[in-house]
């Protein structure tokens, strides 16, 4: 949707100018007429009669006017029902993206819309009840699929928030709507869709504007939910289960300023303790839930509410003492017995915000925030400490180890550094987490979450990305004048991925305790987000998608706003493929290897008489002697076999053998021998090796000399 916003002095004044300018016109043109008609010499009736130019004229100054007051409606009629005066800034109309600025479309997308919102709540109310309105005409269903048409439309929302005119009616029906539905149809969960709809009408309602009616909707709930203590704890679910409806997304303003309002609110003193079983499951009354969970799916609202407040020291950003208490009323705060929605909550809402790391948008871009990289950078820091210091490896729920792994995704120049052993100082451009967290920190927070699928596939897809960046920069700036430097990035990333095996596999070590279903299915993920590694560090990101777009905004490595972005590199359809997982594929080590040994050939690196024997195998070469192009999901168990059957002879001398089967001499009277040596392969081959020794060395030293991880590990 697009917002048009409108001065309305100005389109008031102009309106009353063209009037004027029309009545001008009109007036002069009878006076010309009158003059004339009697004697015409100069045939100027032909400019001033009826069907003329000047007529036209006339008329078209009449249809831009009345096309500007039709505009004007229907600006009053949003300001009207969202409460903003109309000498506001905010005013305006809205039309969805690529429809065409016309008044019959701005009517409907407006005063039309919000009358439509109205009048279908209205009888959508009537119909929960009986399972049709009073009239008889329209079902529930009927309803709910032509609401749903208009779910999205922020004029559409706000005549429903109208019709229920106060969070308390709104709240309360939504409740009982719900569990008649569920009377209605005869299943607890008849009501579920029904939620969504309403999580959806919430939202679009919420992005009115820019801002001043989301903060006022903000400030209505949250005075409502503050100060009602009768059914305080039903509401406040009720309000979590429509702020965390997938695929919602609510208004920047409206989240930043339920979120400065609710947490206050001490989720203890909430009651009812416990709320009823309305929904399908036990909803937390944490005031904050449904906010942290709307922000996971707003980054640029989890941004402003997390890190909000604060000062530039250099390329870091230095907290107020405000957003200092903030994190640390955040962080502290627990789940209640019977829900995990708050942490769940507040980690998705962190995974949002890391995703302005290392990205560079310009003030004109719609995303921008000021300081956004470093805000993000100091966030990522206090996430990895708390994670890594404060919460148990088996208090980690599923969907923590997703959001924590968007956050460690967001920061592979760290992680890669960290495998190197090298300062997070010297590991890129832009801030970074360096000073502010323990050497290890990362490996160990990389260890609880590596388990998970999504978790394991988005790092394994922004590591992948960001080798796969390093090895293209050097291609393309001529820095492969040599087979070395190929080896050398080659073996870099088979270092990642050694470090990763590493972590994994300690990973792994911990839960093969646990039932062995659990356990297989934890070692199916972890191969996953390696082979994933593999497959992009090779060939992109975007060899996982079929070449489509990725959601991800890309600047160093991969800016990962939401876990489900792993959909796009570890769907059913991309695991056929994929080195490891898929059948008769090479292993993800050996994905690499093929790599380096196709990118050796294609830029000339390989000797001739290794060639030749390449081309004889049917490995690397045509028999033409063109490269072998494949994509790496186009890559055979067979390939590894053959490249290791070539590697075998070019890595070797051996004699050279006549026709009568024994060794041929050479003039000093020595056996002869066939060269092929070729030192090529020897180095990609050794830097393959040393690089996933090296790393993987490096990742038992970090694990085993953490205390913290210990202690952890003697937790089963």
């Amino acid at each position: 949707m697009v917002f048009i916003k409108v001065d309305m002095k100005k389109l008031q004044t102009f309106i009353f100018n063209l009037q004027d300018w029309q009545i001008d016109a009109e007036v002069q043109r009878d006076k010309v007429k009158k003059k004339v008609d009697v004697e015409d010499p100069a045939n100027i009736l032909s400019i001033v009669n009826s069907g003329t130019w000047l007529d036209k004229l006339t008329k078209h100054l009449n249809s831009l006017r009345g096309s500007l007051e039709t505009r004007r409606l229907n600006v009053e009629a949003v300001n009207k029902a969202s409460g903003i005066s109309l000498t506001s800034d905010e005013c305006g109309y809205y039309l969805p993206d690529g429809v065409e600025d016309n008044t019959a479309n701005v009517t409907a997308y407006n005063m039309r819309s919000i009358e439509n919102g109205k009048e279908l709540a209205s009888k959508l109310q009537e119909a929960c009840l009986n399972g049709k309105t009073k009239d008889g005409k329209y079902t529930v269903d009927q309803l709910m699929a032509e609401i749903a048409k208009h779910q999205d439309v922020p004029t559409f929302g706000l005549g429903v928030m109208n019709y229920y005119s106060t969070p308390e009616k709104f709240l309360m029906n939504v409740e009982h709507n719900y569990q008649d539905l569920g009377k209605l149809k005869g299943k607890d969960d008849a009501g579920d869709p029904l939620m969504t709809m309403y999580g959806h009408l919430f939202a679009a309602a919420s992005q009115l504007g820019d801002g001043k009616y989301g903060q006022r909707l903000a400030n209505d709930y949250a005075n409502y939910l503050q100060t009602n203590k009768t059914s305080q704890g039903n509401d406040i679910a009720t309000f979590n289960e429509l702020l965390s409806v997938p695929g919602t997304v609510y208004g920047t303003d409206f989240l930043y300023t339920a979120g400065t309002r609710l947490e206050s609110l001490d989720p203890s003193k909430v009651q009812p303790k416990v709320p009823p079983h309305y929904f399908q499951r036990q909803t937390s009354r944490e005031p904050l839930a449904g906010v942290l969970n709307a922000m996971g799916r707003n980054p640029e609202a989890a941004l402003k509410y997390l890190a909000d407040e604060g000062t530039m020291s250099g390329q870091y950003w230095i907290p107020s003492e405000n957003a200092k208490k903030r994190w640390a009323n955040l962080s502290k705060r627990k789940d209640l017995d019977y829900s995990d929605d708050y942490v769940n909550s507040f980690t998705a809402a962190l995974a949002a915000a890391s995703s302005y790391r290392n990205t560079s948008y310009k003030s004109t871009d719609s995303n921008y925030l000021p300081n956004a990289d470093a805000r993000a950078t100091w966030l990522t820091a206090k996430t990895v400490r708390h994670f890594v210091y404060d919460v148990k490896v088996d208090d980690f729920t599923e969907t923590m180890k997703q959001n924590i792994g968007t956050v460690l995704s967001n920061s592979p120049e760290e992680l890669t550094a960290e495998s190197l052993n090298v300062d997070f100082e010297s590991s890129g451009v832009g801030p970074n987490i360096g000073g502010s967290i323990e050497r290890g920190d990362l490996t160990r927070l990389l260890y609880r979450v590596i388990d998970n699928e999504k978790a394991s596939t988005l790092i394994g897809a922004s590591l992948g990305e960001y080798q796969h960046k390093k090895i293209n920069d050097a291609m393309s700036s001529g820095k492969w004048s040599s087979p070395t430097n190929l080896a050398e990035m080659y073996g870099d990333a088979a270092g990642t991925q050694g470090y990763l095996t590493e972590v994994a596999n300690a990973r792994l070590n911990y839960d093969q305790g646990k039932d062995s279903a659990s356990y297989a299915k934890k070692r199916e993920n972890i191969n996953t987000g390696l082979s994933v590694f593999s497959t992009v560090a090779v060939a992109g990101a975007t060899a996982l998608s079929g070449g489509a777009a990725l959601p991800l905004a890309t600047s160093v490595g991969l800016s990962i706003a939401s876990p489900e972005a792993a959909n796009y590199f570890a769907g059913e359809e991309q695991k056929r493929g994929l080195p490891g997982v898929a059948e008769n594929k090479p292993s993800a080590q050996d994905l690499i290897r093929l790599q380096a040994y196709t990118d050796a050939a294609k830029n000339g690196f390989l000797r001739n008489d290794s060639v030749e024997l390449a081309k004889s195998k049917g490995v690397l070469f045509n028999k033409d002697g063109s490269v072998i192009k494949r994509k790496p999901s186009e890559y055979t168990s067979e390939d590894a076999t053959k490249l290791n059957t070539w590697l075998q002879k070019a890595q070797m001398e051996e004699k050279v053998i006549g026709s009568d089967g024994k060794p041929v001499k050479d003039a000093n009277g020595n056996d002869m021998i066939k060269k092929y040596a070729d030192e090529t392969a020897d180095d990609i081959d050794a830097e393959i090796t040393q690089g996933r020794s090296r790393r993987q060395d490096m990742a038992r030293t970090l694990l085993s000399t953490d205390k913290g991880l210990k202690q952890d590990q003697e937790l089963k």
